[in-house]
């Protein structure tokens, strides 16, 4: 009898670990977590408030700043005159370059019978002439003296114009003149520039 009890305990003993080894272990039961206090908690999202009153200025570097303002609408204000005033000389200036270049632009290249920054003379027209022939031209205040004058061909002197200085153009008579070839020829402050042919034929 006392036998058998003894066999009997070892034989459950033997059966409970066989069964705790082949158990899963999805079976285990977790750990209980632990639980953090809310004292704990609160520390860890409270959060800091911005005080404006516990900061300080640094007054030297606004000052500073202000001074390199102050500075430079001081020297705005004081360069502005001196451009105004250049604005208005080059506005004063530009018309007189304009109205030189409009006049000078109705002579073509191509007409032209003399041309420098002091004087522009274009070529004589009609050629040929018949009661008439027209001269244009532009000429500078440098220039002292600007005249035509014109030849026959055996070189004896029939007219001479001046280049009025307030005129554009000049127009010589050549009803009187007979038919055939004759020279003009430009000159300015006494010396001779070019000179040219110019048919005179009546109808």
């Amino acid at each position: 009898m006392f036998l058998m009890t003894i066999v009997t305990l070892s034989g459950l003993t033997t059966h409970a670990q066989t069964d705790n080894k082949h158990k899963s272990r999805l079976d285990i039961k977790p750990k209980a977590k632990t639980t953090l206090s809310s004292s704990v908690l609160f520390k860890k999202t409270s959060f800091s408030l911005f005080q404006p009153s516990s900061l300080t200025l640094d007054r030297n570097i606004n000052y500073q700043r202000s001074a390199y303002i102050n500075q430079y609408f001081t020297n705005s204000f004081l360069l502005q005159p001196a451009k105004t005033q250049a604005i208005r000389n080059e506005a004063v200036a530009q018309p007189v370059v304009n109205a030189e270049s409009k006049v000078d632009e109705f002579i073509s290249s191509e007409d032209r019978l003399f041309s420098n920054e002091k004087l522009t003379v274009s070529n004589i027209y009609p050629n040929p002439a018949d009661d008439h022939a027209d001269i244009d031209y532009v000429i500078s205040s440098q220039v002292g003296e600007a005249k035509i004058t014109f030849y026959n061909i055996l070189g004896n002197e029939m007219k001479e114009e001046v280049l009025e200085k307030d005129q554009r153009k000049v127009r010589v008579s050549t009803k009187d003149w007979n038919n055939g070839i004759y020279l003009y020829q430009l000159s300015a402050d006494g010396k001779s520039l070019v000179t040219k042919k110019l048919l005179v034929r009546h109808q």
